[in-house]
């Protein structure tokens, strides 16, 4: 395959312009900028609860998305022309750890390329084994918007967890608090009256057994 040179057209680092870009005109764009949480109402449902004020007070630059788009013509050797798009986000988010329930930054990094086709039916039968790209719908009002808010969301972790060893505390099932270490063996903390649950106890025997 090879690039086929055309125009050009710098897009405008606004959600207006973002929301319908002509990937029809013929023409081919990029552009890069910045935009708050705000501006993904599906990403703020996954935060932290604590994190936006917060982190938009003490870090406003981890309060929002940095993208780069660009997209360009291939001349395929079949004689088709594919028109492709890539995306690079790059963001920090706080999320809730599944273990003590308190926040942690996850950074995210991505870069993500797709081809853009005429009709459903292709993007159907696009290979799904295909790891270099995958296939969207081509429109004259695409929403880069809403294709950058899905690869931050199909980025973010199922589980969310402090990474090993920085998760301080957890609750057992039976509501007492208990330490983790690195090795994640878990080692009972004694109550206020300076009583040790036992059955935290046999828990840590079945770990080191």
């Amino acid at each position: 395959m090879s690039q086929k040179p055309c125009s050009t057209q710098i897009l405008h680092a606004s959600e207006a312009a973002l929301r319908q870009v002509d990937f029809k005109s013929g023409q081919t764009y990029q552009g890069e900028g910045f935009f708050s949480l705000q501006h993904f109402p599906r990403i703020l449902s996954e935060i932290w609860s604590g994190s936006v004020e917060e982190v938009t007070k003490e870090s406003p630059e981890q309060a929002g998305i940095d993208w780069q788009v660009v997209t360009w013509l291939d001349d395929t050797a079949a004689g088709h022309t594919d028109y492709r798009l890539r995306v690079k986000i790059r963001t920090a988010l706080h999320l809730e750890c599944q273990r003590c329930l308190e926040g942690f930054l996850q950074k995210i990094d991505i870069s993500a390329q797709f081809v853009l086709l005429e009709s459903h039916q292709e993007v159907e039968d696009f290979p799904i084994d295909n790891f270099d790209e995958d296939a969207l719908l081509q429109s004259d009002a695409f929403d880069l918007m809403e294709l950058i808010e899905d690869e931050v969301l199909l980025a973010l972790p199922l589980v969310p967890k402090h990474p090993q060893g920085e998760c301080a505390l957890l609750k057992s099932s039976t509501g007492a608090l208990v330490e983790v270490d690195d090795k994640s063996k878990i080692a009972p903390i004694e109550s206020e009256k300076g009583h040790k649950n036992p059955f935290l106890g046999l828990k840590k025997l079945k770990l080191d057994s």
